[in-house]
């Protein structure tokens, strides 16, 4: 009997803890920002890491080229003579075709898919010799190719 009335006690003192916690009213504002402490030691020199990489990277990057599209309604089109694209490009080298929107100052790399409301797209294919821009709009831009050799 005499544990049940212990544990009764405990019980009821818990009940009247958690009933007496709740919150009531707003949030105070922010106090105030302390002073900032002074500057710790410097720590000890970590461990030497190990030589990166060094192989070399080899990259064409070509000039800009003013667009130049004809078509009407989405079908625009206009060639970038490439004659650094050959066969083996083709087949081993990595070509990527950026286009500078000059209407608002950004670069984006092809395919180029406007923003979730837009139709908006442009995409480059790449032939020995030149690259096709196909374009959904006219759009006024400037577009150059970079040619990776991921051999090197």
């Amino acid at each position: 009997m005499r544990t049940l009335k212990i544990y009764l006690a405990l019980l009821l003192s818990c009940s009247v803890c958690l009933v007496s916690c709740v919150k009531d009213g707003e949030m105070g504002p922010p106090g105030e920002k302390g002073v900032e402490g002074p500057q710790g030691p410097q720590g000890d020199k970590g461990p030497k890491g190990e030589d990166a990489d060094t192989k070399q990277v080899e990259v064409y990057a070509s000039d800009w080229f003013n667009s130049a599209f004809s078509g009407s309604g989405t079908n625009w089109r206009f060639t970038i003579p490439a004659p650094q694209i050959t066969q083996e490009v083709l087949n081993k080298y990595i070509v990527h075709v950026y286009f500078f929107n000059l209407s608002g100052n950004y670069l984006y790399k092809l395919p180029y898919k406007g923003t979730y409301a837009s139709t908006n797209k442009i995409i480059a294919n790449t032939k020995v010799g030149e690259i096709e821009i196909q374009s959904t709009y006219n759009v006024g831009s400037r577009y150059r190719f970079v040619i990776i050799d991921p051999t090197k």
